[in-house]
């Protein structure tokens, strides 16, 4: 069997001809950010029909400001064949931190879809997982295509487990291109945090420091508006935990834990400090092999 595209139509085409089924196709619009209902993305994947078109309205969605949709349950499974969910042209964030453990942002289980431009974060499971048989699929697309941070590709990072999983011996020929997997949309940073710590004093100094698995602390001054890393003299970048010292508020201690056994402090929480020369004092000191303190 081969499939013809003809016309804005599918057909399925057998040795003995065309079969009597034709597959309209048709384009839905989500025009909501809310999880479900009118106009959501949810409804759109309950009502959309082998063929169909799925696209976000760049009003709602600005490409230069892309708006979230908080999925709070398991979008439906992708069933049926030749659906294609297109946010090269908008600005679309699926975050998934508040669904249950375990769930995978959208979840393929049919043939010849397409996902693009889309950025899927913080599932407790895959980003996109291609299951039961799922072959012939495209995740992403041109990257220098579409108004999307990404174009046609996808951008997966902060979730619990694959960017993109494809399992089965039976799901074959899918194709992924032009993704960013576990990087930010730059590509050049993997925003995988494992600890956020707001300092004893958030409502008056608006101190908060975020441990990262591979790019160390970083620290924000505005109640987490802005960031920057704070990792002179940090050796280990892997920070699982960060503690304030009980006289934060003078002694400007922080403590941090990290893979490897790593143990550091800064005694200026974290910001450089000079030197009587003029050049920067490193905020955190590191001795010993396996356990490491600041000074």
């Amino acid at each position: 069997m081969t499939v013809a595209l003809m016309l804005g139509a599918i057909h399925t085409l057998h040795a003995s001809g065309f079969e009597d089924r034709t597959l309209s196709s048709s384009t839905i619009t989500v025009t909501s950010r809310s999880d479900s209902g009118a106009g959501s993305l949810r409804q759109a994947l309950l009502t959309a029909q082998a063929g169909d078109t799925i696209r976000f309205d760049p009003v709602v969605f600005p490409p230069s400001n892309p708006m979230t949709i908080t999925i709070l349950s398991a979008l439906p499974q992708i069933t049926q064949d030749h659906l294609t969910i297109d946010a090269s042209n908008a600005g679309v964030i699926l975050d998934g931190f508040n669904a249950p453990a375990g769930t995978t942002g959208l979840y393929v289980t049919s043939d010849n879809n397409v996902i693009k431009g889309l950025q899927i974060v913080r599932f407790k499971g895959d980003g996109i997982g291609l299951a039961y048989g799922a072959s012939g699929n495209q995740i992403g697309g041109d990257w220098q295509v579409g108004e999307a941070l990404r174009g046609e590709g996808n951008i997966l990072t902060l979730n619990g487990e694959d960017g993109i999983d494809i399992s089965g011996a039976d799901s074959m020929n899918n194709r992924v291109t032009g993704n960013l997997i576990g990087l930010d949309s730059n590509g050049t940073l993997d925003l995988r945090f494992q600890v956020v710590a707001p300092s004893p004093a958030f409502a008056q100094d608006r101190l908060v420091f975020a441990g990262s698995q591979l790019h160390g602390v970083w620290r924000s001054t505005d109640g987490g508006m802005h960031w920057q890393t704070s990792n002179a003299g940090l050796s280990i970048l892997n920070v699982m935990a960060l503690a304030f010292s009980p006289n934060f508020a003078s002694d400007r201690t922080l403590f941090a834990g990290t893979g490897d056994g790593g143990i550091f402090r800064t005694t200026t929480a974290g910001e450089l400090v000079p030197r009587g020369s003029g050049y920067p004092q490193a905020a955190y000191h590191g001795t010993g092999s396996l356990t490491r303190l600041w000074d």
